[in-house]
């Protein structure tokens, strides 16, 4: 278009000109020919060579120019048509948009519609669950009722007869262990002597290993300090390596850096070596001299138990009127215990099959989302506008399946948030039972270390006065003779 218009700026002459000066130069030259002389003939010969030359080339320019115009109005009018095609092709588009939008709004209705389903399936569901899991509860509790009711009535027959029995031998048993008492006294005096150099040794060789260990301590921080400079370094020798153009004499003086810091790790590592050795041996002796020391304390310990037991037979009629009482209390708190567990129990499988079910639709909102990172790579590499409408379109699919999944999901972890709230409240109950019933336990544990009987019942009769002794014992408590 350029060179058209340039063409156009040289040759301006219209068409009526160019007929008028044709005219004037065929009148021109007729008239020159009757007035010439005869011996010009040849001037106006030539000169009319020159004007039809001029004539030609006029004609020529003139044509030249028609053309030019005619390729400039063929130029506009392609233009216009391909102005018109697009303007149809976004009219197009656009109705094209306006009907995918209608769709779209329809499908999420339809979405939202379909999540309201689901979430209310979801909520059915585990209101379900917990009718049943609520029944369950119920039957095992007035089952286990009964069963702890029989139990209970089994119990206190037993306890009747044995309190009896009890009784009759508390009437036969003389206690008279006062030499023995005396004599055990002498013994426990002399132990604080006994055991003095044992434990000079010990705290000695302790101090030693305390001073050892500190000294390692310090020693692994250093190697630690050195570990990360050769990290360092050797992060340095990678850039090295990796760049476009070696420096060879940065990498020799990052290597010799990383041989000093090897070196100096051998030597703290030698040092380790060392105090490891010294803390084998002192270990050792430590081991050697509390091997000693243990067996003077298992005497000590045999005859401070003995002293104990001396002492426990005194206050055992005491002690058992409590024990007594205490017993009665705590099968009272197993009959209350029971159902306690029994519903932590159905609410502990209650949680585990809502667990699943939710493991169920995280393992499927994962797929989902897999899918969708999928369609979102090919989306981003697609150019052609209908492929890139195809790949949307799936993915908006995809969401909104998500969506509903996401909702389910959502239902279920407030179920299981509901079931966790039950449970630490049935645990709060559970735990107040346990805190009381520990406190009686460890009343009754203690009333058993003092009047040598234990809850099972586990004994060892005196082949000579019959009386129940402690396990472990190695002499009668009533009698003093041996029990082996």
């Amino acid at each position: 278009m350029a060179q058209n218009e340039n063409q156009l700026r040289k040759v301006k002459i219209p068409k009526d000109k160019i007929k008028t000066m044709q005219k004037d130069i065929a009148k021109f030259g007729v008239e020159g020919v009757k007035t010439l002389p005869k011996k010009k003939s040849m001037e106006v010969e030539k000169v009319k060579k020159i004007k039809e030359e001029i004539k030609e080339k006029a004609i020529l320019e003139a044509e030249k120019q028609r053309e030019i115009m005619r390729l400039k109005k063929e130029e506009i009018e392609e233009k216009e048509k391909t102005m018109l095609e697009e303007k149809q092709r976004e009219t197009v588009s656009a109705e094209k948009e306006d009907i995918e939008m209608k769709e779209e709004a329809e499908k999420e209705q339809a979405t939202i519609k379909e999540e309201e389903n689901v979430d209310e399936k979801t909520k059915e569901d585990a209101e379900t669950i917990r009718e049943t899991t609520e029944k369950e509860v119920k039957e095992s509790i007035e089952k286990e009722r009964r069963r702890l009711e029989e139990e209970r009535r089994e119990k206190e027959e037993k306890e009747k007869a044995d309190r009896e029995r009890e009784e009759r031998e508390k009437e036969k048993r003389k206690i008279n262990i006062g030499q023995e008492k005396e004599k055990v006294e002498k013994e426990l005096e002399l132990f604080p002597e006994k055991k003095q150099p044992f434990e000079i040794i010990k705290n000695s060789l302790n101090l030693k290993l305390s001073k050892i260990e500190e000294n390692v301590s310090a020693l692994e921080k250093k190697e630690e300090g050195i570990e990360e400079r050769v990290k360092t370094v050797q992060k340095e020798e990678e850039k090295l390596q990796k760049a476009e153009k070696r420096d060879i004499k940065k990498e020799k003086e990052i290597e010799k850096e990383r041989w000093k810091l090897e070196e100096l790790r051998k030597e703290f590592e030698n040092s380790r070596w060392t105090l490891d050795n010294e803390k084998v041996e002192t270990e050792k002796k430590i081991r050697e001299n509390n091997e000693d020391y243990k067996t003077i304390l298992e005497k000590e310990t045999e005859l401070k138990k003995r002293m104990e037991e001396i002492l426990a037979i005194q206050e055992v009629l005491k002690l058992k009127k409590e024990k007594e009482k205490l017993e009665k209390e705590f099968a009272k708190i197993q009959t209350r215990k029971k159902p306690i567990e029994l519903k932590k129990a159905s609410l502990s499988e209650q949680k585990r099959k809502l667990k699943e079910t939710l493991d169920n639709v995280l393992d499927q909102e994962q797929q989902i989302e897999q899918g969708v990172g999928i369609i979102e790579e090919k989306e981003a590499l697609t150019v052609q506008p209908d492929k890139k409408r195809e790949i949307e379109s799936e993915r908006r699919e995809k969401e909104d399946e998500r969506r509903k999944i996401e909702t389910r999901k959502w239902s279920l972890e407030e179920s299981i948030q509901k079931n966790d709230s039950e449970i630490q409240s049935a645990e709060l109950d559970y735990q107040k039972i346990i805190s009381l019933e520990n406190k009686i336990k460890i009343r009754i544990d203690d009333i058993n270390s003092k009047t040598e009987e234990k809850p099972e019942k586990e004994y060892i009769i005196c082949p000579f006065c019959k009386f129940k002794n402690k396990i472990g014992l190695k002499f009668c408590t009533q009698c003093g003779k041996s029990l082996e």
